[in-house]
């Protein structure tokens, strides 16, 4: 979720993930109708499904000063926004929608209401399998549903003993690693990756110049420009940043000596990748 960070905490977190959510999905229109058909149930039982929930979703999730203090203790992913969808919407969607079919005498009715509610979510929501951002699905490969590069990945990271290795790998091996070893750090975050990409050379140079060694590393890891970066410089920052293992593709040889000449070694090779071990 591009621009939107969990840097400053409270009102403008909540209210960025907010709009966000709004942007992303339009089932959340139909919100206020649902609201106001619990207000005018006339079953107390309803009206309190309908309320005491997002009442406590108002003193908790929309909170400011609790995400605040929540943002500083633990931290907090720009994935927040997903409570605006689990907790207000989709409870209140299930119970409006299961009282409605409830108060309709005819069945034909019935089948006609919630034809149009799944028609309704149809519409307005993105498919699972067929929408623009959905991950290529496939059968799976092994008993883990990853691929099995990350299997082989995942067994070097661990050959020379090292309990947490921080690493770096290309961001589609970022979504399937923490699901499959979580005892893995890597200094990319999900989808930090693209807009990460220096736009020039120029970032790459200030980054050498003021000695930020977190950036040097990642620029010299998501590009091929590493005449800008000397062997030594590299290795300065990696050390700085205690890395451990490093996955470059095979396609340039002169990548694999860059590292080499970088203070690492050849660990492993697995399906166009090197496994480069930090010595």
């Amino acid at each position: 979720m591009v621009g939107i960070t969990a840097e400053g905490y409270g009102w403008d977190f909540v209210w960025q993930n907010f709009q966000f959510f709004m942007a992303q999905s339009k089932l959340w229109y139909i919100f206020p109708v649902l609201m106001l058909l619990v207000l005018f149930a006339r079953k107390k039982e309803y009206r309190l499904l309908g309320i005491y929930p997002y009442l406590i979703f108002l003193v908790t999730v929309c909170n400011p000063f609790l995400i605040e203090i929540a943002g500083k203790l633990i931290g907090l992913s720009d994935r927040y926004y997903r409570f605006f969808w689990l907790i207000p919407l989709g409870l209140l969607a299930g119970i409006l929608t299961a009282w409605i079919v409830g108060k309709i005498k005819w069945k034909v009715v019935q089948g006609v209401f919630l034809a149009a509610v799944a028609a309704g979510v149809v519409i307005f929501g993105s498919p699972a399998y067929f929408s623009e951002g959905a991950p290529g699905y496939g059968v799976r490969k092994n008993d883990f549903y990853i691929t099995d590069v990350v299997l082989h990945v995942s067994e070097e990271f661990h050959k020379h003993g090292i309990k947490n290795p921080k690493v770096a790998y290309p961001d589609w091996m970022v979504y399937e690693m923490c699901q499959y070893d979580p005892s893995i750090i890597s200094i990319f975050a999900r989808e930090e990756i693209p807009g990460l990409f220096p736009g020039s050379t120029d970032q790459l140079v200030n980054a050498v110049t003021e000695k930020n060694y977190e950036l040097i590393v990642k620029y010299t890891y998501l590009t091929t420009w590493t005449d800008l970066v000397s062997p030594e410089q590299f290795h300065e920052a990696i050390k700085a940043m205690d890395m451990d293992y490093f996955v470059i593709p095979e396609e340039d040889e002169r990548v694999l000596e860059f590292y080499k000449a970088s203070g690492c070694e050849l660990s492993g090779q697995t399906d166009g990748f090197y496994i480069m071990h930090v010595l």
